[in-house]
């Protein structure tokens, strides 16, 4: 029986096995991005939080996360740089101009969502990210923010590129789950430019932003129309920081990404916590069974291949599985499906309307077998926290991936 997977070396998709023969010490397989004979592609590095008020920092830091417990300062944290081989050997030629997506997430999504496949083939592209702490993993309960600057971005890539002397832009800046305070705090700080930003994309992470606290002197935003009403106090750092990027380049593009309920983009009385535009909203709730369904037989067929269990096991999911589109294949709405070659949620979840039902109907066995085989890493508790975890390993190549 294989044990669980590790979170940064091993493949949690098919097609991120990597193509080599090597005894597995978990029965498992390594992942093709960060297997020992293809190193190096992933960079990993600990550094210091710029967020952190005990970092000392080069440059202004107006709202650090000053709501940080003592114990809780002074900490590294692992930052992961993914560049592909043509990237590397772009970034190499004199004076390259590379591109640079920004993912703040929870914990080691690059590789437990997939997302450094939807990067393999991108030459002028590199994917950098940077973890979050959520409070039921921290000391003292406590959540926080971490953030990077873009001098942070070029050490991660000239550690791995010393003789990069061109342009790194970032152009791509990304919220999951509690990656949303790194995003609030990285932009209200200044800590990158902002008028070279022409995406940014919530993934699930819509909340009004409640810390830290505002700088002395500044005061919150007015609370724009439509927005469901924060508790009295609260500094509206998602505010200001959508504010901040709108200002320095009125056309930047703002993607949300709707999946949980109450989860991590809540409604209050139906309305939002931040003024998105609703041309870049991507309401997942309203294709649930089909969300539910693809997600389940993803990782549930990710099971049977690695062997932690037999199709039987979860048989009405397993069947489906061998529908399943290839990952970064299918769109998630009508919207985004000009660059899909499967279709849509909506139409694969038509053309499978019974598969889907009979995955929903054994949606707690499938459950079950994720929790008990910590198959995404961790023991997600409940349906919905799958759902939540899940979305980006099939979406995730739609906007971040440029």
């Amino acid at each position: 029986m294989p044990s669980p997977r590790d979170t940064r070396v091993d493949a949690f998709f098919r097609d991120e096995w990597a193509p080599i023969s090597l005894t597995h010490p978990r029965d498992v397989h390594f992942n093709t991005f960060t297997s020992p004979l293809i190193q190096p592609l992933t960079v990993v590095k600990n550094l210091r939080n710029p967020l952190d008020p005990s970092t000392p920092v080069g440059v202004p830091r107006p709202q650090p996360e000053s709501h940080m417990q003592a114990v809780n300062q002074g900490r590294q944290h692992e930052y992961v740089l993914f560049a592909s081989p043509s990237a590397l050997a772009f970034g190499a030629t004199p004076g390259a101009r590379l591109k640079v997506s920004l993912l703040f997430g929870a914990f080691d999504e690059y590789a437990r969502h997939g997302l450094r496949t939807f990067f393999a083939g991108l030459s002028d592209r590199v994917l950098v990210y940077i973890p979050g702490i959520e409070a039921t993993a921290s000391t003292g309960n406590q959540a926080w923010g971490i953030g990077i600057t873009t001098a942070m971005v070029r050490d991660l890539l000239t550690t791995v590129l010393p003789t990069f002397n061109g342009t790194l832009t970032i152009d791509t800046v990304a919220g999951y789950s509690t990656g949303h305070r790194g995003v609030n705090g990285t932009v209200n700080n200044g800590f990158i430019p902002l008028g070279a930003i022409k995406r940014l994309i919530f993934y699930d992470a819509l909340f009004f932003g409640d810390q830290p606290q505002l700088p002395s002197g500044v005061s919150p935003p007015p609370q724009p129309p439509g927005v469901s009403v924060p508790s009295a106090g609260s500094p509206r750092n998602t505010w200001r920081m959508l504010n901040a990027v709108r200002a320095a380049n009125p056309s930047v593009q703002i993607v949300t990404y709707e999946v949980t309920e109450p989860g991590g983009t809540p409604r209050d009385g139906g309305l939002l916590r931040a003024d998105v535009p609703a041309a870049g909203l991507i309401n997942l709730k309203l294709r649930q069974a089909a969300l539910m369904a693809l997600v389940l037989a993803r990782v549930i067929r990710s099971g049977i291949d690695d062997g932690y269990f037999a199709r039987t096991a979860a048989p009405a999911i397993a069947a489906l599985s061998d529908s399943l589109p290839g990952r970064g294949t299918l769109a998630s709405t009508s919207a985004t499906g000009g660059g899909a070659t499967s279709g849509t949620l909506e139409g694969w979840g038509l053309s499978n309307a019974l598969g889907v039902a009979g995955a929903v109907a054994s949606s707690s066995t499938g459950l079950t077998l994720i929790q008990s085989h910590r198959l995404v890493g961790w023991g997600v508790p409940s349906l919905g926290d799958m759902m939540h975890d899940g979305f980006m390993q099939e979406f995730g190549w739609e906007f971040l991936a440029g």
